[in-house]
This record gives C-alpha cells, sequence and structure tokens, in this order.
C-alpha cells in the first residue's frame, strides 16, 4: 500500500534528481488527488514512475474512505480519476508515462452513480 501524506510534508527532505528515462519510469512523480466531496487536503505521495495507476486510485480512495459500491442489477457508485477532464481509463497505465515533464501528476477522484 502506498502511505499518504498531504500538503507540504510530502516534500520535505525529498531533493533526489528525477532521471529522464523513455516512458518516464524511472523517475519519481510527485502525483496529487483531491476529491471535491471531502474536507481533507488533497492526497499527495512522491512515488516510482513504475506505479500503476490502479495502486493510486485505491489508496486515495482508502485515504478519503470512500469504497465502489455495485449491486447485483448494476447499480452503484464507482470512484474514478480524472486528469484535466479526460477519464483515466486504462488503470495498468503507470504515473511516469502520465506525467508531465517536471514529473508530477494532479488528479481529481471523482464520484460516479452507474445506472444498471
Amino acid at each position: 500500500m502506498i502511505t499518504a501524506r498531504s500538503g507540504l510534508d510530502a516534500l520535505q527532505g525529498e531533493s533526489s534528481p528525477m532521471p529522464d528515462k523513455p516512458g518516464g519510469d524511472a523517475r519519481e512523480v510527485l502525483v496529487t488527488v483531491s476529491f471535491a466531496v471531502s474536507r481533507q487536503k488533497p492526497w499527495q505521495a512522491k512515488l516510482p514512475g513504475e506505479t500503476h495507476m490502479s495502486e493510486v486510485r485505491e489508496s486515495a480512495m482508502k485515504y478519503f474512505g470512500v469504497v465502489d459500491h455495485i449491486d447485483n442489477a448494476g447499480n452503484g457508485i464507482r470512484h474514478q480519476l480524472v486528469e484535466r477532464g479526460t477519464t483515466i481509463e486504462d488503470l495498468e497505465a503507470t504515473l511516469g508515462q502520465l506525467a508531465d515533464d517536471k514529473g508530477t501528476l494532479v488528479l481529481r477522484l471523482v464520484k460516479v452513480h452507474v445506472a444498471g
């Protein structure tokens, strides 16, 4: 499980350079996930570039105390990661593939109501 940190705590004592590699998987990525319906600060962590989006989603959901729930009829609530208005469908994608050239990735966790 990924350890969540928020605010400036995530930046303290972390000044290692981010080496450049095709796909960006060798570098560390500072990922921030906000959740509009939460009063908590955004979830933030500095993670290896090879970290999958499924791990980021799981850790952010745990931090915000939310779970997906779909009933037998297919109705329920699902949480998705969104970057600049685009839903991240491929949860096997890595942070290194999605991060900007500065090694950061800013996401929103969005609650979606599913109708079966």
